[in-house]
C-alpha cells in the first residue's frame, strides 16, 4: 500500500504540472499495484519486484475486475485536460482507498510519503532501532551512517 499511496502522489503531482503522459505511466504502475495486492486474497503472490517481469497481476483477479482496471488505465492514457484529469485522480484515489478498506486494517494506514519528503516513514522509524536493538537484530542503518563526524575547521 505504501506504493499505491506514493503512486497516487506522483499522478496527483503530474497531473499538477500538466504532465498527463507521465500521469497515465504512473497511473498504469498503480493499477497494477492495486491489482496484485487484491490478488493476494485470491492466492497470489505477497511479494513482487516492481516492473518484474514473471509476475502476472492479473492471474488472480475476477474477471469484471480486469476489465474495470483496464478500462481505468485507459482512460487514464486519454487525458487531455485539467478536468478529465481530474475525474481520473478521483477515480484513482477511490481504488486505492477500497482497496485499503478491503484489507481489514484496524484504522488507517499512515501516509508514509509527502511531497515534502519521508518523513512520516522517518516518524515509524524512530522506534525500530531500540526494537532491533533488544532483539539482537543487525542495526536498522549500517555503522558508517550513523556515526559521528569529526569536527569541522
Amino acid at each position: 500500500m505504501v506504493t499505491a499511496q506514493s503512486l497516487l502522489q506522483d499522478v496527483d503531482g503530474a497531473l499538477r504540472a500538466d504532465q498527463h503522459e507521465v500521469a497515465a505511466c504512473a497511473g498504469r504502475v498503480l493499477v497494477l499495484e492495486c491489482l496484485g495486492i487484491k490478488g493476494i486474497s485470491n492466492g497470489g503472490e505477497q511479494i513482487w519486484p516492481p516492473g518484474g517481469v514473471a509476475f502476472d497481476c492479473f492471474a488472480n483477479i475476477a474477471e469484471a475486475d480486469r476489465a474495470d482496471a483496464l478500462a481505468l488505465m485507459d482512460r487514464g492514457a486519454r487525458v487531455d485536460s485539467a478536468a478529465a484529469g481530474q475525474a481520473w485522480l478521483a477515480e484513482l484515489t477511490t481504488l486505492v482507498s477500497d482497496l485499503e478498506a478491503s484489507l481489514d486494517i484496524a484504522g488507517k494506514l499512515p501516509v508514509l510519503r509527502t511531497p515534502e519528503g519521508m518523513f512520516g516513514a522517518m516518524r515509524m522509524t524512530r522506534g525500530a532501532f531500540e526494537v532491533a536493538a533488544s532483539m539482537d537484530l543487525v542495526p536498522i542503518f549500517p555503522d558508517a551512517w550513523t556515526m559521528d563526524l569529526p569536527p569541522t575547521s
